[in-house]
């Protein structure tokens, strides 16, 4: 398991960028980078909007489907006056969540934890090709010369 405390701040895209990348080339999944980043990224960032003062925990781990995210807000974050839940979670935008959806094979919501779930076996031609569309939102295709 690999795992990175990020605060808000100039660095916090390139630590999570970093952690990404990392997992990604240390497992041959390359091709994953970009579909894992891009919702990984939108989720952090719509959690610093809500909650400005939290730290992130962001930890990756793997299972029998793939890779999965956990971004667990710190919980001194989510204790903001007297009436407060004992095990409040967190929310994302409906934009982030349709984002998330889109190319996470799966979200949950759990007490203070996010986790994004990335399966890497068994996605299909169609499947694929969604994705592949939705990144094309987000980013520009460059032809590399070496």
């Amino acid at each position: 398991m690999e795992n990175t405390v990020i605060q808000i701040g100039s660095n916090s895209v390139r630590r999570v960028e970093d952690l990404v990348a990392s997992v990604c080339y240390d497992n041959h999944l390359a091709n994953y980078h970009a579909i894992i980043s891009v919702p990984l990224l939108a989720t952090i960032q719509s959690l610093f909007r809500q909650y400005p003062d939290a730290s992130l925990l962001l930890a990756c781990s793997h299972s029998r489907k793939g890779l999965y995210f956990d971004i667990t807000v710190s919980a001194d974050a989510l204790h903001v006056g007297e009436n407060y839940s004992e095990h409040p979670s967190p929310t994302l935008s409906p934009d982030v969540m349709s984002l998330v959806n889109q190319l996470a094979d799966g979200v949950e919501l759990s007490d203070r934890t996010i986790r994004l779930l990335f399966c890497l076996n068994g996605i299909g031609y169609n499947e694929s090709e969604r994705r592949r569309s939705v990144l094309a939102r987000f980013y520009q295709p460059v032809l590399v010369e070496s």
